[in-house]
């Protein structure tokens, strides 16, 4: 799948699950990470795409954040989860993931191929039906836009501190 895609599909994925801003945004950064990983280090979807050192980081992550409470492993999580959804939208295509080793023959539901309509196609449905999904949540309302702007201001004071 293309970057733009990745973002796309995994930012409306985690908006619909939690209507934040910034877990989204993070969840984006995630979904690129994979293919940034490898840029001319190793082949593509080898080690970079093999699920579980990123399921452990996520666990571990989540796992962290829950007994000591911390913005930095919560936002660390969630760059985790985006690129697992990179690996998930990647299975989907016809050249798939590996999973018994970074090195093992690779997987894939044969959904679509990479760079074609199928692609865009299968893009725009499942972007649509997170959407969908967080429309009937609430989260595109201006109140829940306000909401989340104060935590913006809040988290960005961290930043700039």
């Amino acid at each position: 799948m293309r970057w733009q895609y990745h973002k796309l599909t995994s930012g409306a994925a985690i908006y619909a699950v939690t209507g934040g801003y910034f877990p989204t945004c993070m969840a984006m950064i995630g979904s690129i990470l994979p293919d940034l990983l490898e840029m001319g280090i190793v082949r593509h979807r080898t080690a970079t795409h093999w699920p579980p050192p990123w399921i452990v980081l996520a666990l571990v992550s989540y796992e962290t954040c829950r007994l000591f409470p911390n913005v930095w492993m919560y936002l660390f999580s969630f760059i985790c989860i985006g690129a697992l959804l990179h690996l998930g939208e990647d299975y989907l295509s016809v050249t798939g993931i590996p999973f018994l080793s970074p090195g093992s023959r690779r997987r894939g539901a044969e959904l679509y191929v990479t760079g074609t309509m199928g692609e865009a196609i299968l893009v725009m449905l499942v972007t649509g039906l997170f959407l969908l999904l967080a429309w009937r949540r609430g989260f595109f309302t201006t109140g829940h836009a306000m909401e989340e702007i104060v935590k913006v201001k809040s988290l960005s004071a961290l930043f700039w501190r």
